[in-house]
């Protein structure tokens, strides 16, 4: 509406309530006046968009400069719901933390918001210690940077700058090939799938199997779900037991890229049966 036809309406308003029998009047009048009558609306708040599951997976974050007694490192998972609210996408986080003043109880939940690229999160108090994250998301939700602070405890008063990963899900057939010292390579195919949800711990599922086949040595092995069995930032272990009645117990753990295209065992032992022994493996490839 043009802000002179607006002014003349306003006027036209105090003129009206001068009126004898102004009450009455005005119940007939009403339609005619209203628009100009009513109160300028307020301006609304500007919808946040839906990005649920912008940054939702597995992380992995390493911290810079620091000052006080400070977090080291930590990992963990974090979830981003639907639901929206003007102070952005209602964000919850599972993070264990790696610090001389975490060793006791590192796992910290924590919760808040990100809007437009900006996260900020709480943590729940644990040990006297509640911890602050401010950091800034790029445009695919797979880094952020940022800093951090903690109030209370242990680390009461210390600070920091971070980074983090998100890292891929880690599902697919990695193959590749293991050795034991004097003997000939064994062909290796670690087939994995990494749960979509995460557990009370900021860790995810790994279920799997693994084959081995080589010249005196053949394997076939399963793992089931169990918390043991498990990604956590760029870690993953699992044991696997064999489908036969050889009784071989399979323990593999080591890291992977942020892509979960390559898995590097630092672990890769047989217990039992015709495949005894402990390996060295190249890296795994999907």
């Amino acid at each position: 509406m043009p802000l002179s036809l607006h002014a003349s309406l306003q006027d036209s308003c105090r003129w009206f309530k001068r009126i004898p029998g102004y009450t009455h009047l005005a119940w007939i009048l009403l339609p005619l006046v209203l628009c100009g009558c009513a109160t300028t609306p307020t301006s609304q708040p500007t919808p946040v968009e839906d990005t649920s599951g912008y940054l939702t997976g597995n992380w992995q974050g390493s911290v810079g400069s620091s000052t006080g007694s400070p977090v080291t490192a930590f990992a963990g998972s974090v979830t981003e719901t639907s639901s929206v609210s003007d102070a952005g996408q209602y964000t919850m986080a599972l993070l264990q933390f790696q610090g001389p003043c975490f060793v006791a109880s590192p796992l910290l939940p924590l919760q808040g918001n990100i809007k437009t690229g900006a996260l900020g999160l709480d943590s729940y108090t644990v040990n006297g210690q509640t911890v602050h994250i401010q950091a800034t998301a790029n445009s695919t939700g797979t880094a952020l940077t940022g800093s951090y602070s903690v109030q209370g405890g242990c680390a009461n008063g210390a600070t920091g700058n971070f980074s983090a990963t998100r890292f891929a899900a880690l599902t697919g057939a990695y193959n590749g090939t293991v050795a034991m010292a004097g003997a000939a390579g064994v062909k290796a195919v670690l087939t994995l799938t990494q749960g979509a949800d995460p557990t009370g711990s900021g860790t995810f599922l790994l279920t799997g199997t693994v084959s081995l086949a080589g010249t005196g040595c053949s394997l076939n092995a399963a793992a089931t779900s169990a918390m043991a069995n498990a990604v956590h930032g760029s870690q993953a272990a699992l044991t696997l037991n064999a489908t036969d009645a050889s009784g071989s117990v399979v323990t593999v753990s080591g890291t992977f890229d942020a892509g979960a295209t390559v898995f590097t065992p630092a672990v890769f032992k047989v217990a039992a049966g015709g495949c005894a022994g402990t390996y060295t493996s190249t890296p795994l490839t999907r």
